[in-house]
This record gives C-alpha cells, sequence and structure tokens, in this order.
C-alpha cells in the first residue's frame, strides 16, 4: 500500500465520518423541535401565524444554520403553523467574545445571497445598531416588525437556535458558563 493511498482511505473516512456526525446533529435538531413543539403546545391552540429568528455570528453561515429553519418550519407546519419567513440575524462585528469575526458586510452578502427565492432572509438590524443587542431585545425589534408588516398583532416570532446555544443553557434564563461574565473585586 502506497502513502498516497493510506493518506486517500483515511481522508474518505474522515469525510465519511464527519457526514455521519452532521447527520446524526441535523436529525437530533429536528427531534428537539419535534419534542419542543409537541411539549410546549399539548393540546394548547397556535396562533396559526408566525416568522423564525435566529441570531448569531453566522461566520460563516454553515449547511446547518440553514436546516435548522427547514426543520423548524417543518415542525411548525406540521402543527397547522404558517411560518411567513425564516430570519438571520447576524451579530454586530463589535461583539467581542467571537474572535476572527468577518466583517458585517461579508457576512451579510454571504447570507443574503444563500437566501435569495427563499423563505429564508438575512437582516442587518442588528449590524446597523453598531454594538452588541441582547437577543431579548432582537426579538422583540422582529415581533413588532412582522405585526406591521403582515398586519396581524397576534404573528409571533419564534427563537431557533443550534445545538450549541441549547447544550450551554443549563436552566432556562441562565448565562452559558463560557460567558458568565466574571465577579469584580470592589
Amino acid at each position: 500500500m502506497h502513502t498516497n493511498d493510506h493518506n486517500y482511505d483515511a481522508n474518505r473516512y474522515r469525510q465519511l465520518h464527519t457526514h455521519r456526525i452532521h447527520r446524526a446533529v441535523l436529525y437530533n435538531i429536528y427531534l428537539f423541535f419535534t419534542l419542543l413543539i409537541t411539549l410546549t403546545f399539548p393540546g394548547m391552540e397556535l396562533h396559526r401565524r408566525c416568522i423564525l429568528l435566529a441570531c448569531g455570528s453566522f461566520n460563516p453561515p454553515t449547511h446547518a444554520h440553514f436546516r435548522m429553519f427547514i426543520l423548524a418550519k417543518e415542525a411548525l407546519e406540521r402543527k397547522g403553523v404558517t411560518v411567513e419567513e425564516a430570519i438571520f440575524s447576524p451579530v454586530s462585528s463589535s461583539y467581542r467574545h467571537k474572535a476572527n469575526l468577518v466583517s458585517d458586510h461579508h457576512r451579510m452578502q454571504m447570507l443574503s445571497l444563500a437566501t435569495v427565492n427563499s423563505f429564508m432572509r438575512a437582516d442587518a438590524w442588528e449590524q446597523e445598531r453598531g454594538t452588541w443587542s441582547r437577543t431579548v431585545e432582537v426579538l422583540e425589534h422582529h415581533r413588532q416588525t412582522a405585526r406591521q408588516k403582515y398586519a396581524d398583532p397576534l404573528i409571533e416570532c419564534f427563537l431557533v437556535c443550534g445545538g450549541d446555544l441549547v447544550s450551554g443553557i443549563r436552566r432556562f434564563g441562565s448565562i452559558p458558563s463560557r460567558r458568565r461574565p466574571r465577579p469584580h473585586n470592589i
């Protein structure tokens, strides 16, 4: 066996292994949304219209980011909810917790090009603020914007997030430990 054959086999194995991991992650995201929607709204009548929102760096946007919206939309539609749109809200480049963040313009361009002719779109509101924005502020902004845009005071905005954020949340309302501010000695 030549060295090149060994390198090819190792690279092919890595590709197949990575593909299997991605499929497993996507399937787990699918199960998470199905379970979340079922547990959150058992027997409860959902409003029939919503928008989806994902906040993050999208540095770069990946297939999993787009797939996450598709899975959430499918799960909601099975419950009879119409998803009007899905919005990517990339964080401002002034966000200091992300090293090597690509410029706002380039991340927005990547998202805009990837969402052409789709129910998904990118929105620059968070970037245009120029400072880091709390997720609740971004959610509220997009909820109010959607209510005006669709002339529906009951339309909801659902936050869609990846496994990296979900795994970092220990309990509802907590801050992931890696981002928890250190106490200052005064």
